[in-house]
């Protein structure tokens, strides 16, 4: 019995600092593009990788929803309706939802080869370029220029 709670209590630490990691590296690790200043290419990604592969997908889903809600709790809302704060947690949710697909329902991580890891990852890239690109082009890009105007006037 003890044991276990051991291992809760470490598992709690370890999502608690991959969460505040994670938050770190968003509030402060930011690089915008150059020919869209509203978009930016952040880090904080990688700590919601590591608990994935730490405790699956439950522990990849509850860092990336402490670091949005850390992040939206200590700056509040910086962007027009939020819309950096969704994005973070769509893009967050889009590579839990690609691993999850990867290992358990394709199952390339349990054939053990490193081919099989190289196209899960190919896949994962491909699949968040392209879903966060539509997005980009739907959803966030209208929304800020609809909220500050046309920026070329």
């Amino acid at each position: 019995m003890r044991r276990k709670s051991s291992e809760v209590v470490t598992r709690l630490c370890t999502i608690a600092v991959l969460a505040a990691l994670g938050f770190v590296l968003m509030a402060f690790a930011r690089i915008p593009y150059p020919l869209a200043p509203w978009l930016m290419i952040e880090f904080s990604e990688v700590t919601v990788i590591i608990a994935y592969a730490l405790y699956s997908w439950s522990g990849a889903l509850t860092v990336a929803v402490i670091k949005v809600l850390l992040d939206l709790a200590v700056h509040g809302l910086t962007d027009p309706f939020g819309i950096g704060h969704i994005t973070a947690l769509a893009t967050s949710l889009l590579y839990v939802l690609c691993l999850f697909l990867c290992s358990h329902v394709f199952r390339w991580f349990r054939k053990g080869k490193l081919g099989y890891r190289i196209l899960s990852y190919l896949f994962l890239m491909v699949i968040v370029s392209l879903v966060m690109t539509l997005l980009n082009g739907l959803f966030i890009t209208p929304s800020y220029v609809t909220a500050y105007g046309n920026p070329s006037h």
